[in-house]
């Protein structure tokens, strides 16, 4: 038997609840030639689904990864569709905590928010439960299926338009470049932490750290230039509910830095490594980089650390073309913080912090960082004999001090 376990959502016109035998020849009615085609993949039978309704509700039973629901109509009580989300997608496994969410609408209720209703009661449930281990949800629509589209706008889910497979740390393609059957992707953050890498960086960076302490690392769009833009384009991927543990690497932690301040309601801490109030030296490294890409990148590698200690950065920053290599550098040019306004919490004016440096540090020099730590008035770490890839040079004293930042 499923959990009587019912989720209303914020208006009181529906009602989440697991499905149950007495559901089957409702749930497939819903079964048309638009559903197998954007969802299911093959037309149904009343024995596929109450095979399916058993296996989901074994699923909520055992504590499995997946979390069906249909969805009712709270007067009269009429299925409307069904909503789940899954922590086992194959898609999604290098991504370790992340849930997929997938909806479908009955024929004779589409049209009507229903879809979108639905996906927010369920992230709003899963933001409220302490025993969900989710760090972010994720909706993978087909471009051309534009009604699942809209529902994932109206959800309130960010479009995450990388252009490249997570993880690649590229930036986008131009627009018109997508092949219109491709594979949009929607997310929202909802707790845990959010990582934030730096120059040549990406999302991969980050995976040691990850493996100890959940969350969402991102790869940076090139389109965006500056920290502020970056920092409103994360901060649109966060739950409205949420608060993270924004960390931030190097230019990440200027984007980081401009996250804190610009949105303060969605931090729960904030974690500085290898990085500052400003970049003084991003002009003359952009102007290396368009006389002279191959001295560019050797000095710039050679600078990062020991390539046998740091093979994951060094290979992120291979992946890089000109371009998006320029765009971070240009974020770093245009970022000084020594006159804008204190970074505080949205409650208490608190600020919850910690910056983190390598004492080898070339890239940015210690005095900087403890500068940094100075005008925050939080605690500074300083890792002996480390250079600049923390995250991947010493991810155990990363983690220690968000753990230690965060109780």
């Amino acid at each position: 038997m499923p959990p009587a376990i019912e989720i209303v959502s914020d208006d009181n016109e529906l009602v989440l609840r697991p499905l149950t035998q007495a559901d089957a020849e409702a749930h497939l009615a819903g079964d048309d030639d638009d559903h197998v085609r954007w969802l299911s993949g093959a037309k149904s039978t009343i024995d596929h689904v109450r095979a399916f309704i058993d296996e989901s509700a074994q699923q909520w039973t055992n504590g499995g990864p997946r979390r069906s629901l249909g969805v009712f109509a709270r007067a009269g009580g009429a299925l409307l569709g069904t909503v789940e989300v899954n922590g086992a997608v194959d898609a999604l496994a290098h991504e370790g905590t992340a849930g997929n969410i997938s909806y479908s609408v009955q024929p004779a209720h589409r049209g009507r928010g229903v879809a979108a209703r639905a996906v927010t009661t369920l992230v709003n449930w899963l933001v409220a439960s302490r025993d969900e281990p989710i760090t972010h949800v994720v909706i993978r629509v087909d471009a051309r299926n534009a009604r699942s589209v809209k529902v994932a706008r109206d959800a309130g889910f960010a479009l995450v338009d990388d252009g490249e497979p997570e993880g690649g740390g590229r930036g986008p393609r131009p627009a018109d470049s997508r092949d219109p059957s491709s594979e949009l992707r929607f997310e929202l953050v909802l707790r845990g932490a959010l990582y934030v890498h730096g120059v040549g960086g990406g999302a991969s960076l980050f995976d040691d750290v990850r493996a100890k302490h959940a969350g969402r690392a991102v790869d940076l769009p090139a389109s965006l230039t500056s920290a502020e833009a970056l920092a409103d384009a994360l901060a649109a991927r966060v739950h409205p509910s949420a608060h993270v543990v924004v960390v931030g690497h190097s230019m990440g932690g200027a984007v980081a830095q401009e996250f804190a301040r610009r949105h303060p309601n969605k931090v729960r801490a904030l974690a500085l490594v290898s990085t500052a109030l400003r970049f003084p030296a991003a002009s003359t490294m952009r102007a290396m980089l368009r006389a002279d890409r191959d001295a560019f990148a050797l000095a710039f590698k050679d600078a990062l650390g020991p390539a046998p200690k740091i093979p994951r950065s060094l290979a992120l920053f291979d992946g890089h073309d000109d371009a998006s290599i320029d765009a971070a550098l240009a974020v770093c040019e245009g970022f000084d913080a020594r006159e804008r306004p204190p970074i505080r919490d949205a409650a208490t004016g608190a600020l919850r912090a910690v910056v983190l440096c390598g004492s080898a540090d070339r890239v940015v020099p210690p005095k900087a960082a403890k500068r940094l730590a100075e005008t925050l008035g939080c605690p500074y770490v300083e890792i002996d004999g480390k250079e600049h890839m923390l995250p991947e040079e010493a991810a155990d004293d990363v983690v220690a001090a968000i753990s230690t930042l965060i109780g």
